[in-house]
């Protein structure tokens, strides 16, 4: 179902959606506050689910094994040592 409503935009705004219009016209300016919900809402989830899978990553690492600092350190110095050789330096 579709609800008639009364919106107000900055000028750069409306010059941006109408220069998108001119350029598409196929397109109507009615379009472009429909698109940009869509836009928010697409992003939204997309942090939503990058926020999901943080959070799982964190668990999951705070339920496994800890290394010592020397440990973490020797395995830094061993991941640089690596990439230094693979790459000549």
């Amino acid at each position: 179902m579709s609800i008639k409503a009364s919106i107000s935009v900055f000028e750069s705004k409306d010059a941006f959606a109408s220069g998108q219009v001119d350029d598409c016209p196929e397109t109507c300016l009615n379009n472009a506050v429909p698109r940009g919900g869509d836009l928010v809402r697409d992003e939204t989830e997309r942090k939503e689910a990058e926020l999901a899978a943080l959070r799982t990553l964190i668990e999951d690492r705070a339920r496994g094994p800890f290394l010592s600092v020397d440990e973490a350190r020797q395995q830094t110095e061993d991941l640089i040592t690596a990439k230094k050789t693979k790459h000549g330096l």
